[in-house]
């Protein structure tokens, strides 16, 4: 019952009531005394049988579900905690892992959850998740869907849900995050240009049919102001299209709407060569011990400054990748030298030392901080390789000796044939020897800039 309650201080009540008992049963007392610490060990998680088999059992059809019906399965353990951020993050880090692809909300398939679709092995983003759109809103458009089918643009959207549900700032959430992406070829940036102008014509010509002053009595009546009106409105369903808005701006506005990254995450486009100039991933590095060093490469989603009791400048930031997100602590020295580096969704490598807290969680001490766009990498192309020959060795170790007179922080990546071989980080030189290395007429060297 003691251990059951997962109390230290009920346990070690029973200590020497324990150890006595063995003693009167000529049990030796190292081992009693082993055998008691097991026990304690044990009470931190253990709980009765019954409970171990409720466990059991779910455990089991979980992991069935997971590996026979995978997208169904995570398309509902998202649906079930949409408004947790961070546990619907962790669930999309396991759905592209299982190369499972999420696409952002869609107004003619999209429902109130995510959408599993098994059949092409994807996840639809649901209406709820975007912020702005209510669940009244959603509703009205999945009712004007199932009453007459799929919207062929946002003006026909318009004409057929209540805009008193669906307001001007649901329709422009949804434009911003994609939704209306696959519904016609117009751009977010050309729908939200013309979103006011649809609007009023679409009130004007619902108001007109509220006063029963159709087209269908306009030709009745031989023609007039109300029928040329309906003409305009027809006529101006082809909006002029413009360019669309950038990749980092997309990024932005899904982020701000939907709180994650769908279509692409701005770390993603440079991870291959990031993983030359990093040491871990944030998911990783629960798996470090306390104080180890690390270099990640992030994303600043937030940093807020503040004075010590010692009256020194701090900063509290979260950093986040692809997959998951952690706190950093800049400390003053760190703030002044990164200076204007720290600024919301800068994309960053830094490196600092691993603090896990007391709870288990996870922070990252920063001890310098290094632009991702700044970043660079030699690219070495062995010329005509066949005809190295046997000087190759030779050949190889002149280049070793080369890269450790200019030792630096940039990566060297050599390329010979269809291979390629990052050089070891202890060889690493300064940017600015791609002229020298350029001596080498068997070597293309090339500074090829990260971001």
């Amino acid at each position: 019952r003691a251990m059951g309650k997962k109390k230290p201080e009920e346990m070690n009540k029973y200590k020497q009531i324990f150890l006595d008992g063995a003693s009167a049963k000529n049990i030796n007392q190292k081992v009693a005394e082993e055998l008691f610490e097991m026990m304690v060990a044990f009470a931190e998680y253990c709980f009765n049988k019954s409970h171990s088999a409720a466990y059991a059992v779910i455990s089991y059809q979980t992991a069935w579900l997971k590996a026979n019906y995978p997208v169904q399965y995570l398309a509902a353990l998202m649906s079930s905690v949409r408004d947790d951020q961070d546990k619907v993050r962790f669930y999309i880090a396991e759905a592209k892992r299982m190369v499972i692809k999420i696409l952002p909300p869609d107004v003619n398939v999209s429902g109130l959850d995510f959408t599993a679709d098994p059949a092409n092995n994807q996840i639809l983003f649901g209406l709820a998740a975007i912020k702005n759109v209510g669940e009244n809103a959603i509703h009205e458009i999945i009712r004007a869907r199932n009453e007459s089918g799929k919207f062929i643009c946002l003006k026909e959207l318009c004409k057929r849900v209540d805009l008193k549900a669906v307001n001007r700032r649901a329709l422009e959430s949804l434009i911003r995050c994609g939704a209306f992406a696959a519904v016609s070829g117009n751009s977010r940036k050309s729908l939200l240009d013309n979103l006011d102008s649809i609007l009023s014509q679409s009130i004007r010509e619902k108001e007109r049919e509220l006063q029963g002053q159709t087209s269908l009595f306009g030709s009745l009546l031989g023609g007039g102001s109300e029928d040329s009106e309906s003409e305009v409105f027809q006529e101006s369903d082809s909006i002029k299209d413009c360019e669309e808005f950038d990749k980092e701006d997309i990024q932005k506005l899904e982020k701000e709407l939907l709180g994650f990254y769908v279509t692409s995450h701005p770390l993603a486009d440079s991870m291959k060569v990031l993983n030359y100039f990093s040491t871990h991933t944030l998911s990783e590095l629960s798996e470090v011990s306390d104080g180890a060093e690390v270099v990640v490469p992030v994303l600043l989603s937030q940093l807020t400054k503040r004075m010590t009791k010692t009256n020194r400048l701090i900063g509290i930031g979260v950093i986040e990748d692809m997959i998951t997100k952690i706190e950093a602590v800049f400390f003053s020295r760190v703030l002044e030298e990164a200076g204007e580096l720290l600024k919301e969704d800068a994309k960053l490598l830094l490196k600092g030392k691993v603090q896990v807290k007391s709870e288990g969680e996870i922070s990252l001490s920063v001890d310098s901080v290094r632009e991702i766009k700044n970043l660079s990498y030699i690219s070495a192309k062995v010329v005509n390789p066949e005809a190295v020959g046997v000087d190759w060795q030779t050949r190889l170790m002149s280049f070793r000796n080369a890269l450790k007179q200019y030792s630096g922080n940039c990566p060297v990546i050599l390329h010979y044939n269809s291979k390629k071989a990052l050089v070891d980080p202890k060889l690493w030189v300064l940017e600015n020897v791609v002229g020298e290395l350029k001596s080498f007429e068997w070597l293309e060297p090339e500074l090829v800039k990260v971001g």
